[in-house]
């Protein structure tokens, strides 16, 4: 029998820790919403890409010479960044919709969260192309161009999290405009981005370095744990417990930001987006101070 590698105990580790919190993910986004602007659904997908690539790294055992598990770990290894910024984009989206419910404006537009979905959305599609690429390589023209739709792919990745940081800085100055229960969210995500950057800069420096121990498939299992395992860890584990502290906020009361997220590209809130214009809340009686948080 082959004897477990340590890549394969964190492996198994993976499949003994998230599936609590893939449950618990899943409670989130039934109780909050399942539509993307709320964000609770990209946990819900990243806790099965981590379950998924564990479960490939220890299929490996048995098939060592498999292409298509180790094309598979390849890619659910580097496309873990996406679901965990277009969370983190789905609880300053919400932050923002409870400071809308009660100012007219807030300093970061619908069209700055739509900028970061966009490009993390884009970020994903170069990343599987790239992943896809790389391993089916046979020149290195092949080998080139696949490494630079991954290196684009982790650019954009990195733009992402710059504006989502950016914005979130934003959004602090006024979420004092938001519900009481509320407020946390802002705070959360703050303590959430110093975990992410660790994530973001491994995969920069796979990316674009010379580093082969920053390979998230191949590279030291020791650095992977430390800058990818724990690091994603903490994220998730921070997103669910400020999670379980919010209320369900009824479908009735929530605000525009959703809408432009969700609706088509013409006509409407969005039509009015994508031609330069902003929603502005129209109030004809006194708001009345509602906390949906505890």
């Amino acid at each position: 029998m082959t004897p477990l590698t340590f890549r394969n105990g964190i492996s198994i580790a993976l499949i003994i820790l998230y599936p609590p919190l893939l449950l618990l993910a899943a409670f989130l986004s039934k109780r909050h919403g399942f539509g993307r602007s709320s964000g609770w659904v990209f946990l819900v997908l990243f806790c099965t890409l981590r379950l998924l690539s564990a479960s490939l790294n220890l299929a490996l055992i048995n098939s060592p010479s498999s292409t298509s598990l180790h094309i598979a770990y390849s890619i659910t290894n580097s496309v873990g960044l996406s679901p965990l910024l277009l969370a983190s984009l789905g609880l300053l989206n919400r932050a923002i919709e409870s400071i809308e419910r009660r100012a007219a404006s807030v300093t970061v537009t619908p069209r700055h969260l739509r900028l970061i979905q966009l490009l993390v959305m884009i970020a994903l599609i170069l990343a599987i192309v790239g992943g896809v690429n790389v391993s089916q390589a046979k020149t290195e023209g092949d080998l080139h161009s696949a490494q630079t739709l991954t290196q684009a792919a982790v650019g954009l990745f990195i733009a992402g999290f710059v504006i989502l940081t950016v914005a979130t800085v934003r959004v602090f100055f006024a979420i004092s405009s938001a519900e009481p229960g509320e407020r946390r969210l802002i705070p959360a995500l703050a303590a959430a981005l110093p975990f992410l950057l660790v994530r973001v800069v491994y995969a920069g420096v796979g990316a674009f370095g010379d580093d082969a121990r920053f390979n998230a498939a191949t590279g030291s299992s020791v650095i992977f744990l430390i800058m990818v395992v724990l690091m994603e860890l903490a994220v998730v584990g921070i997103f669910e417990g400020v999670g379980l502290t919010l209320k369900a906020i009824p479908k009735a009361e929530k605000g525009k930001i959703g809408d432009y997220m969700e609706m088509p590209a013409r006509g409407g809130l969005v039509g009015k987006w994508a031609s330069g214009g902003r929603y502005e809340p129209t109030r004809s009686a006194p708001v009345v101070e509602t906390r949906y948080g505890a």
